[in-house]
């Protein structure tokens, strides 16, 4: 017991180690995804391969290399039919399924709601979360292949944008996040056409005395620069 116990530990955190390592790159092989996001056949994809992996850790008998084998099966099956849906709509629709229309001009479509075995309560409940609390406020809505409600208001209910009141913003740019922690991403910051001078300058205005002093800085949609200070030098410490 004395020997084997320890021995038998050190095998489990070493397969852990070993499978959580393996299962990350094949998650990212996979392609980026939010997990709200996942389309069923991704989901199972996912839950099987999560399974799969526990098996090798709780069961030290089984060879690590067994428990990797279905894995890497799985993770080369779903790219596969990932590559297919990429190159073949009529195979994206079948693996994937199409977003399907439950609220058309305002009414809602019940042989489609049947269809899905969605109810009234799961739509209102969804709409709530869109932020509409009316069901007369909404054009269309429809249920994507991921499980997730899009919705379309009514003309009088949408926000009101630029264009609507004739305003022209010109051409903006994609914000950028230049120092994190102070760290230096130097190639965003020549991306954006910022140097540490430029950075430093306005550390000092706000109190800083060094680049290693800011939280954050960042560009916004007009290219203008804006940072954060770390707490102790907000502090004034």
């Amino acid at each position: 017991m004395s020997r084997g116990v320890p021995m038998q530990l050190l095998a489990a955190v070493w397969r852990t180690f070993v499978l959580y390592g393996v299962i990350l790159l094949v998650m990212r092989a996979m392609g980026k995804r939010e997990v709200g996001h996942l389309s069923p056949f991704d989901l199972v994809v996912a839950i099987m391969i999560a399974e799969l992996a526990a098996i090798p850790i709780e069961q030290p008998r089984i060879s690590i290399f067994q428990g990797l084998v279905p894995i890497l099966i799985l993770a080369g099956l779903q790219i596969a039919l990932a590559k297919l849906s990429l190159w073949n709509i009529r195979a994206r629709s079948l693996i994937s399924g199409v977003p399907s229309v439950v609220v058309a001009r305002g009414q809602v479509v019940e042989p489609e709601m049947r269809r899905l075995n969605y109810n009234l309560n799961d739509l209102l409940a969804q709409l709530r979360d869109k932020g509409h609390f009316c069901l007369s406020e909404v054009d269309w809505a429809m249920v994507e292949c991921s499980g997730k409600l899009s919705v379309v208001p009514k003309a009088d209910q949408r926000p009101v944008v630029a264009s609507d009141l004739g305003v022209s913003t010109g051409s903006e740019r994609m914000p950028l996040a230049l120092v994190l922690d102070g760290y230096l991403d130097r190639p965003v910051m020549r991306q954006a056409g910022v140097t540490e001078e430029q950075l430093l300058t306005k550390a000092r205005e706000l109190g800083g005395q060094r680049l290693s002093d800011i939280l954050f800085a960042g560009t916004d949609r007009q290219g203008r620069l804006y940072l954060q200070l770390k707490e102790k030098r907000r502090r004034g410490m």
